[in-house]
């Protein structure tokens, strides 16, 4: 018997799939969306464990989400020490990355309730993918320690894109994204942050580490 598709890859190809996604004037077909899923996943993995991106070239995403311990810090503190030096302390204790997936986007009125067909029990402020809850999608939260000063410390979208450029995925990224990609800061950064959030998503994290096999 085959093994089941990844979750992450069947979704990811069939919204390619569905949205038409293109690739120049290439519209993908569905053996094509489901490669391009996969080596995306592929290529945030790498972008989660590379600390290089940091403006210490110390601190990865990993760093503070290790998948050795749930997704959380692999030590006891109180909070996470981060930035251009690895001496700024965090202003929180780091939340695990596991059942995200199951987030929902964030409401002031959340209807839900333990009775089927009930749908009258406000539950009131609930979802986000941050402690309040400002940001839904995965991508835009993988760009807060990013640039957080107390974290990762890239000063602006210049100075990641310059770091990307560097790393030996960046080839990957041209390929996934376009040849032109890596020309413009902004779309650098972009794009390295949607990989990371189809990684985040991926049901299987704690299975995975560093990896190079990149489509």
């Amino acid at each position: 018997m085959k093994p089941c598709r990844p979750l992450t890859a069947l979704v990811l190809a069939g919204l390619f799939v569905a949205c038409g996604w293109a690739r120049g004037a290439e519209t993908l077909t569905r053996p094509q969306a489901y490669a391009r899923a996969a080596a995306l996943e592929a290529l945030g993995r790498k972008l989660f464990f590379d600390p290089a991106l940091s403006a210490s070239g110390q601190m990865a995403c990993a760093s503070c989400h290790d998948p050795a311990h749930g997704f959380s810090p692999a030590n006891d503190r109180a909070v996470q020490l981060g930035g251009k030096d690895m001496a700024e302390p965090g202003l929180r204790a780091v939340p695990s990355l596991t059942y995200l997936q199951a987030s929902p986007p964030f409401s002031e009125h959340y209807y839900d309730s333990a009775d089927e067909g009930d749908d009258s029990i406000d539950n009131g402020p609930t979802g986000g993918l941050t402690c309040d809850g400002r940001v839904d999608r995965g991508r835009d939260q993988a760009r807060i320690p990013l640039f957080s000063e107390f974290e990762m410390a890239n000063a602006d979208n210049a100075s990641l894109a310059a770091k990307l450029r560097r790393t030996n995925y960046a080839g990957a990224m041209e390929k996934l994204f376009g040849a032109a990609v890596m020309a413009d800061d902004g779309k650098a950064v972009a794009a390295a942050a949607e990989a990371i959030e189809a990684y985040e998503q991926d049901p299987r994290l704690g299975a995975h580490g560093p990896s190079d096999d990149l489509v």
